[in-house]
């Protein structure tokens, strides 16, 4: 797998836990995506603005002050409070080779190998961009979220079909 995407410019990880559901705008295309990877960029994520008291449940992005479509860090279920833009990371992440190397079994992952892990020490040694989505996303990662996903779908549906 690795020599293949190896070859690779660019390959897309989508996870399946992140849903965008059909009213998906303009802002969650893979296209603006790769407009930002041909500018320089070894990786781009997509990224949602949440709710600050949310922020402690994702995988939150900081950026740099000065260019806020770089990303400087991502951190795990970060604290709110120390959360200055709560932009959450949705599962969309458009990848150059260069990760390769630095998905490996770490402590910090108790041993897994962790694509946030391997990305955010990429953004410290590399250019790693953020695209921010502007779409109905949900997360189905436990019951509370996959419920409230289909009451989300269903609403969408049935304004869809009136």
């Amino acid at each position: 797998m690795r020599e293949r995407l190896g070859a690779c410019d660019l390959f897309l990880v989508a996870f399946g836990d992140d849903v965008l559901l059909p009213s998906c705008t303009a802002g969650c295309d893979l296209q603006a995506m790769r407009r930002l990877a041909e500018h320089g960029a070894d990786a781009v994520i997509a990224a949602q603005r949440v709710q600050v008291e949310q922020s402690g449940s994702f995988g939150i992005i900081d950026t740099a002050v000065e260019d806020g479509d770089l990303i400087t860090g991502i951190r795990q279920r970060p604290d709110p409070a120390s959360v200055m833009e709560p932009l959450a990371v949705v599962s969309r992440l458009l990848l150059r080779p260069s990760i390769l190397p630095l998905l490996r079994a770490t402590e910090e992952a108790r041993g897994e190998v962790d694509l946030g892990i391997a990305t955010a020490r990429l953004a410290r040694t590399g250019v790693v961009r953020v695209h921010r989505l502007e779409s109905a996303w949900v997360t189905v990662g436990d019951p509370r979220s996959y419920h409230h996903a289909l009451d989300t779908y269903w609403s969408l549906d049935t304004k869809d079909a009136s």
